[in-house]
């Protein structure tokens, strides 16, 4: 951990702490088996060919899945881009047009765009991949994460995010 340059992912370099990490209705995992899921997850995104600047659509709800898929992204290099799953089809339809995901993290039967793959939670797939070690950390810059606006002055707007503390989000171009 940096203090000049705190970073989100520094919470995986607390293997040794038994104390809850996060914690939704379904589960909870502690520090040491945050960083161990994150990895696995960063395993099974490489094994569907997910790359530095891929989107990956993650369409659940808040949930320990979801924060750890959005932390895999981010050690990955990937962007983590947020889709509602109870959005109806034709918004799901028109943000995953707008962001080309490699792959959707979702629920089995979530929405999935021809020219990605679905990775079903529903089913353990998502902690199903193993990795010895979590890859190089990308620029705090670059961007991490793509998060829609709630809709509610007119069409959901696309909004990037990095990890660099304090940094505005910029609007991504839409078609």
């Amino acid at each position: 951990m940096n203090a000049a340059r705190p970073d989100v992912l520094d919470v995986l370099d607390h293997t040794q702490r038994r104390d809850v990490a996060l914690e939704d209705r379904w589960r909870s995992v502690d520090h040491a088996g945050l960083a161990s899921e994150v990895n696995a997850v960063v395993a099974l995104l490489r094994a569907r060919g997910v790359h530095p600047g891929d989107r990956v659509v993650v369409s659940l709800p808040n949930s320990v899945s979801s924060v750890e898929a959005f932390l895999a992204c981010a050690a990955l290099g990937a962007i983590w881009v947020g889709v509602n799953p109870s959005a109806p089809i034709e918004e799901k339809a028109r943000q995953c047009a707008i962001v080309s995901p490699r792959v959707v993290i979702g629920a089995s039967g979530a929405y999935v765009p021809a020219e990605a793959d679905l990775i079903s939670v529903g089913d353990g797939e998502l902690v199903a991949g193993r990795c010895d070690s979590l890859p190089m950390r990308p620029e705090l810059d670059v961007p991490c994460g793509i998060a829609f606006s709630s809709g509610t002055t007119g069409t959901p707007k696309a909004l990037v995010h990095s990890r660099a503390p304090g940094r505005t989000p910029w609007l991504a171009p839409t078609p």
